[in-house]
């Protein structure tokens, strides 16, 4: 995740600001990821399978913030 911060170890807030980073059009996702609770641990548990279903309950609908999200959440 950068910073210093494993994976793993990456709280919701870390994951969010990360995110929020790539731009003002990623800020949505941001929130709702802290809100939800989608920390390290979470995205160490999932499989590149899942992506799909967790950016369908994100609102995630552009190609390209699909492919961006994925490689932060990698």
């Amino acid at each position: 995740m950068g910073g210093g911060v494993s994976i793993p170890a990456a709280t919701s807030q870390d994951v969010a600001a990360r995110v929020a980073a790539l731009g003002e059009s990623y800020e949505p996702y941001a929130k709702k990821i802290n809100a939800d609770g989608v920390d390290g641990a979470f995205l160490s548990s999932i499989s590149i399978k899942d992506l799909s279903s967790l950016f369908d309950d994100m609102g995630v609908a552009s190609a390209v913030h699909k492919k961006k999200l994925e490689i932060v959440f990698k």
